[in-house]
């Protein structure tokens, strides 16, 4: 059995933050499904005590904040009848994958009957071929299993329906703290990790070979973890993400890392060997300001925050802004589509009595992935804060380039509408750069096609001379549509089919 996880040769092929909640009872292309296997709102194990409930069915169990998707488990009622509302959520509708490495960190939840899981299932329901990467017990059952103290794992297959598996002790409290629970399928093991560590394995059933998808959920009661008896429990999600070696699995762009507590920040799972994952490393953003001081007893310093958390450290400029010059500061990080407030602070303020002993900052322009933010300009007389909004598109696209005898030129259609005229990339590819065009026409909930046209190809016998336009995402209404990668080698256009939910 390995010892650490292990994804230098994988790429991430899906992510959630939960930086957002999207959902609808069935689930879409883009929306995770409400209801267990797409269809039902409770199991039928013995004596479960729970329904899994939205806001279209009774209570909403989901809250999203901070980066965390919480579901809570509470007495109720429900036309089930059953004694706890709950919830679940699966990606059948929007993701699917065989073989690879999926993971969850979360805080699980405390009490009696408190059944928390994190699972895969066959794509064609009820066959039973199903990886169960973390179930656990809010408190340890009537044969003593479980409790805070333990995670169990498993593998259930049709020759084998009662599962291979154990329970494995991982930490004093894991309703105390965020976890990362984990498992690496191939066709040889089923391997489960807890922070990156191995705590168990199998070898994969002759049968477990088909696509599987995601599901997470808070159960409560049944003949297994015991009866609840008016407890409240929440498990709290970070993030839920899938990583591939195959090359015929698309590779995405990563949603903004988010963390509830400061860690889980890696993109790539709680321990990673060998390096970083190789295709489909994340692309950077990167956020451009043209800065200017009036100088005094020394330069002029600011610190730059994006959504409140410091980027870098403090930034010195020296352009004078009496002379008309400016300073071009560049910060990259991961901070993904969508709005986002960018604030630049004045920490070393002068002032000696006239406009020429005077120590000024200027914000002369501010972009995030070559697109300039609303009002981009800002004088700071004083210590104090600048703050500058960029405004989430319904459609955005994450485009980079090989540039060879000029950039790289696209056109964009949806449903086959041109909207607006040919523009250029400069966002190199073999940077890891990636650049945001927004497009602010209304979507209506339903299916699209997105055409992405290379206009301009060109190539001079090589490699390194060759012009190419990659795209990274497809964005609609700050999500990433799964599977919507690709690389353009020559003239041509790429269509990306997105489905956009309705609202409310």
């Amino acid at each position: 059995m390995s010892s650490e996880v292990n994804l230098s040769a994988y790429h991430l092929t899906f992510d959630d933050e939960f930086n957002f909640f999207n959902s609808t009872p069935n689930g879409t292309a883009t929306t995770w499904a409400t209801t267990l296997w797409g269809v039902r709102n409770f199991s039928a194990g013995a004596g479960d005590q729970s329904y899994f409930s939205d806001s279209s069915v009774g209570v909403n169990p989901f809250a999203v904040g901070g980066g965390v998707l919480t579901i809570t488990a509470a007495p109720g009622t429900n036309p089930a009848g059953r004694q706890y509302n709950s919830g679940v959520i699966d990606s059948k509708a929007m993701f699917s994958q065989t073989y690879g490495y999926f993971e969850m960190r979360a805080e699980l939840p405390a009490g009696a009957g408190m059944w928390p899981a994190f699972w895969t299932q066959d794509t064609n329901d009820y066959a039973a071929r199903e990886i169960d990467v973390l179930e656990a017990f809010g408190a340890p059952n009537a044969s003593g299993e479980g409790g805070a103290h333990s995670a169990h794992w498993d593998v259930h297959d049709t020759s084998n329906p009662s599962g291979t598996g154990a329970w494995a002790p991982v930490v004093p409290d894991a309703t105390a703290g965020f976890h990362a629970y984990g498992v690496m399928w191939d066709p040889k093991n089923v391997t489960f990790y807890f922070d990156g560590q191995p705590i168990g394995q199998v070898a994969t059933p002759a049968n477990l070979n088909v696509p599987q998808y995601l599901i997470a959920n808070v159960a409560v009661g049944g003949q297994w973890p015991g009866q609840a008896a008016g407890e409240t429990g929440q498990m709290k999600i970070d993030y839920i993400r899938a990583f591939s070696n195959n090359s015929s699995d698309t590779a995405i762009a990563p949603q903004t890392v988010s963390s509830p507590d400061g860690g889980g920040t890696s993109l790539y799972g709680a321990t990673v060997a060998g390096g970083a994952p190789g295709a489909g490393t994340p692309y950077a953003d990167t956020l451009t300001l043209l800065m200017s001081e009036d100088a005094y007893h020394g330069d002029a310093q600011g610190v730059i925050t994006i959504d409140g958390k410091t980027i870098g450290g403090a930034v010195t400029v020296t352009a004078l802004h009496s002379q008309g010059k400016t300073q071009s500061v560049t910060l990259t990080g991961q901070w993904g589509p969508g709005a986002h407030d960018i604030g630049v602070q004045f920490i070393n303020d002068a002032y000696a009595g006239t406009i020429t002993t005077d120590r000024n900052l200027y914000v002369v322009g501010v972009s995030l992935d070559g697109q300039s933010v609303a009002k981009p300009a800002a004088t700071l007389l004083a210590n104090g804060t600048a703050h500058f909004a960029k405004a989430a598109s319904p459609l955005v696209l994450q485009l980079s380039e090989d540039a060879y005898q000029g950039d790289a030129q696209f056109t964009v259609a949806v449903d086959g509408k041109t909207l607006g005229k040919a523009q250029s990339v400069t966002s190199l590819h073999a940077s890891e750069a990636a650049q945001d065009f927004s497009f602010g026409l209304a979507m209506p909930a339903g299916s699209h096609d997105v055409a992405v046209s290379f206009t301009n190809d060109a190539y001079g016998g090589t490699a390194t001379l060759d012009r190419n336009l990659y795209v990274n995402a497809v964005v609609v209404n700050g999500a990433a549509v799964h599977g919507t990668a690709a690389t353009l080698l020559s003239a041509s256009t790429q269509h990306f089919s997105v489905v956009v939910a309705a609202s409310g």
